[in-house]
């Protein structure tokens, strides 16, 4: 178990971090005026005001990201090395969906570098990958590209699942398990002493991407084994893989395997009759009782990688509330159209 030594640097930057995230009140503001001019003026009280430079919805996303970069990524350095794994995944998380993405369009013949907020970062290797024009261009440009990098892997596992069902789609579907065995593999290279209190963070993330994958394998028809693959090594928060292995190789289609998931998921909820109204309910669940994970973090002992999961957990939840809060102003929808999408009760 690390010192108070060992976060006596990252400590200060976290608290410091969570005072400048926007609050529930800011939020409920936003919600309550009538003018897009009000809305905006609110916004450019916070630690989000680069992003009303954008003169699209799609510039507005690249900000955000670069927002939540610059303020997680330097926490890296400043936390010991076992604990660095935790921010990575984060940050990790982001680069490898646009790294899917490039991919995917480079296999469907339709090579783009388009809408991929990591790929403008500096730094990134999606950046780097995005200006070599071979690696954006041709699958074999692109391997050589990430195959000595943290996403060599990754990419090969997602590419093999292409390879496995002949869908491009299996491509970006990977991207979710993919991440949940990052969280996994952060939480596993803890100490024991460590990974108790980082758990109650990284948990309700991992079995999120556990269900939500799951079930849309399930929608996409996937084999058995593809699955497996990508999913059998997540051992961490009590989870018996085997028993969702079980649930999917029973059920016939994903609401019914969204019935089963109800039994074996301890934190999402997958309420509804239909799959956007379960879907909506798991993530709603899931990022409300990580919120709580993220609060009671900063309410115990800090000196501990679970202060870092929390302070980079709670800066992108704010800022999807953030962004979700913006888009939805942009396009004249009510409160209670969009209060749905956030993890604050900005209506009554």
């Amino acid at each position: 178990m690390g010192s108070p030594a060992d976060y006596a640097k990252v400590v200060p930057r976290l608290r410091a971090l969570k005072a400048r995230l926007v609050g529930d009140d800011k939020f409920r503001e936003l919600a309550a005026v009538a003018k897009i001019d009000d809305a905006l003026a609110i916004v450019r009280e916070t630690m989000y005001s680069r992003a009303l430079e954008a003169k699209t919805l799609y510039g507005m996303q690249e900000r955000m990201m670069a927002i939540f970069w610059e303020n997680a990524s330097p926490l890296k350095e400043l936390l010991p090395e076992r604990s660095r794994l935790i921010v990575e995944a984060f940050l990790r998380e982001e680069e490898l969906k646009d790294l899917l993405v490039m991919l995917a369009r480079i296999v469907q013949g339709r090579p783009s570098i388009w809408g991929l907020p990591t790929a403008r970062i500096e730094g990134t290797l999606a950046k780097r990958v995005a200006s070599d024009p071979e690696a954006v261009s041709s699958q074999t440009g692109f391997l050589d590209a990430v195959k000595d990098s943290w996403a060599g892997r990754p990419v090969e596992e997602a590419l093999q699942a292409y390879r496995e069902t002949g869908d491009p789609a299996a491509i970006l579907w990977s991207h979710t398990p993919l991440s949940a065995a990052a969280y996994s593999q952060a939480l596993k290279s803890l100490d024991p002493g460590d990974r108790i209190g980082a758990e109650r963070v990284l948990c309700p993330i991992i079995e999120y991407k556990l269900v939500s994958s799951l079930i849309q394998a399930k929608s996409m028809d996937l084999e058995p084994r593809v699955v497996d693959r990508l999913l059998s090594g997540i051992s961490q928060c009590g989870i018996e893989w085997k028993l969702y292995r079980q649930a999917y190789d029973r059920e016939p289609g994903p609401l019914e395997l969204a019935t089963s998931l109800r039994e074996l998921a301890k934190v999402v909820r997958l309420d509804g009759r239909g799959m956007d109204e379960i879907m909506e309910s798991a993530r709603r669940s899931f990022k409300l009782s990580l919120k709580r994970a993220c609060a009671a973090a900063y309410s115990a002992y800090p000196f501990t990688p679970a202060l870092a999961a929390a302070g980079v957990a709670l800066l992108r939840i704010n800022m999807e509330d953030m962004l979700a809060a913006l888009q939805s102003i942009i396009l004249g929808l009510k409160a209670d159209e969009y209060a749905q999408a956030m993890t604050v009760a900005v209506v009554e």
